[in-house]
């Protein structure tokens, strides 16, 4: 029996945040006044591109990328960095 207790991690995904601190969560905890239910709803359903853009949709991050907006350039930045050194060595090229 397979049992997932987090998801994966790595890169920031549609509503994933993507890998963390462990601090992290504590920390949000307190200061967001969130239950494990809160922290959850945000780790898995706020974060990532929404978190960063306010949009889940990676086609509209990069169009807003494309335009000039900042917030959508540091998500598509912060999906490349997130990448392991061998997938980002296939970009680099």
């Amino acid at each position: 029996m397979w049992v997932t207790a987090w998801p994966p991690g790595r890169l920031v995904m549609g509503t994933r945040s993507g890998d963390l601190d462990p601090a992290v969560l504590p920390f949000m905890m307190d200061r967001l006044n969130l239950d494990a239910a809160g922290a959850e709803a945000v780790l898995n359903r706020k974060s990532g591109l929404p978190g960063l853009t306010g949009n889940a949709d990676l086609r509209a991050v990069n169009a807003a990328a494309a335009d000039g907006d900042e917030r959508a350039q540091l998500a598509l930045k912060a999906r490349l960095t997130n990448r392991p050194a061998s997938s980002r060595s296939a970009v680099c090229r």
